[in-house]
């Protein structure tokens, strides 16, 4: 996490109430949940850092006006502030750490950064500039908020960009109403014949209906090294994101369809050939999953974690399992006529993948396949295996 620009670190800040409300899931992911409320005035000087959304008409000099959002927030200041906290939603941050004290009231935040709430912050910033000594002194304001303590950085992420995206309509319904799905739909079903169709709303929620951020997911783990390191060169080639970000996946997407569309984007022919590869891959990446989805092939392996059975069959195996095993395809996909194309040899044994994974799922995942599916060792494991089988196979040909 970087340093907050306001340069405190750690901050300290007083508090009114304070729960710990961590749950038994919480401990095993080692993070804490707390909850509480504070002094709008007292949140001021928190970090934005790792916040997707800065306050909005001090993010752009061109944009000094309210929106409608920022107007209600100040109305609800200026002619009601002892009902603040129960009319806005409040602020989430995030922290590496957090210590309290109970006696004083206060708790210091290590590496903190607001992840949703800019605006909120943003506008009683300007309330109180603008306010006296006397008027401030008289404010009953009160912010509710809550604090997720964590180390892991793909976590922030994630919950930084679900929670702004959620506030009113999600990334996906909007991206959908802007037809920016409508070339992955085409691509997956051309003309219908398949009877696939991509969620394109949040409200689309029929069982027959193919999720598009989770088969964004599977597109991304599929994503070959050498066309990430020419389309994301300053990002470290570590697919384990794409197990549980799914907002992030949705939202990169979304960023390689402007690029590609747009000629005058300084990144337009990189994430073009992003963009042109998940147009290629959708169906065979979508079947390749499906395939690996309902693999009977994991019967008798003794595997405690991540089956689920319908009789003596298995009905679904955990994408913890399943992720990491596509990122093993990943080697297989190379540029065919100007056309990405998954190219599987066929004398791959698909036996030797599961006893592969099941390596990885008895000696390196603690035999948890949520905990595989989150570590960047599951995925380098399964990738430097077909790695190997690749140049086994062009040796042969040479």
């Amino acid at each position: 996490m970087t340093k907050n620009k306001h340069g405190k670190d750690p901050i300290v800040l007083p508090f009114l109430t304070l729960r710990n409300i961590s749950t038994i899931q919480d401990q095993e992911n080692n993070r804490k949940i707390y909850t509480g409320q504070i002094s709008a005035f007292s949140i001021l000087d928190l970090p934005s850092d790792e916040n997707v959304r800065e306050f909005l008409p001090e993010a752009s000099p061109k944009r000094r006006s309210y929106t409608q959002v920022h107007r209600e927030i100040l109305e609800t200041l200026e002619n009601n502030d002892a009902d603040f906290n129960v009319l806005n939603s409040g602020i989430t941050v995030v922290a590496k750490s957090l210590s309290i004290d109970d006696n004083k009231k206060e708790m210091k935040l290590v590496g903190s950064s607001i992840i949703n709430g800019s605006q909120t912050q943003g506008v009683i910033r300007d309330h109180y500039n603008n306010l006296s000594e006397d008027a401030r002194n008289e404010f009953k304001g009160i912010v509710k908020f809550e604090i997720i303590v964590t180390g892991d950085p793909n976590l922030i992420a994630e919950t930084s960009i679900s929670r702004n995206y959620q506030n009113a309509v999600r990334l996906l319904s909007i991206e959908g109403r802007r037809g920016q799905f409508d070339e992955l739909q085409n691509a997956l079903d051309p003309g219908g014949q398949r009877g696939l169709k991509l969620q394109k709303s949040e409200s689309d929620l029929s069982e027959d209906i193919i999720r598009t951020e989770k088969l964004l997911q599977i597109l991304v783990t599929l994503i070959p090294k050498e066309l990430w390191e020419r389309t994301k060169p300053k990002t470290h080639y570590n697919k384990a994101y794409a197990y549980s970000m799914k907002s992030k996946c949705l939202k990169e997407f979304a960023d390689a369809y402007e690029a590609a569309k747009n000629p005058e984007d300084s990144k337009h022919a990189e994430l073009k050939e992003l963009y042109q590869f998940y147009l290629d891959l959708v169906f065979d990446g979508y079947n390749l999953y499906q395939k690996w989805k309902h693999h009977q092939g994991f019967i008798g392996r003794n595997i405690r974690n991540g089956l689920k059975w319908e009789g003596r069959s298995i009905k679904e195996v955990s994408d913890g399992f399943v992720f990491p095993i596509l990122a093993a395809y990943s080697n297989f996909i190379t540029k065919v006529n100007d056309r990405w194309t998954l190219m599987i040899p066929s004398h791959l044994d698909e036996n030797d993948l599961i006893g592969f994974i099941h390596q990885v799922y008895s000696d390196l995942s603690r035999a948890n396949p949520q905990h595989m599916g989150k570590t960047e060792s599951s995925y380098v494991f399964m990738e430097s295996i077909t790695r190997m089988y690749r140049r086994a196979i062009q040796a042969e040909g040479s």
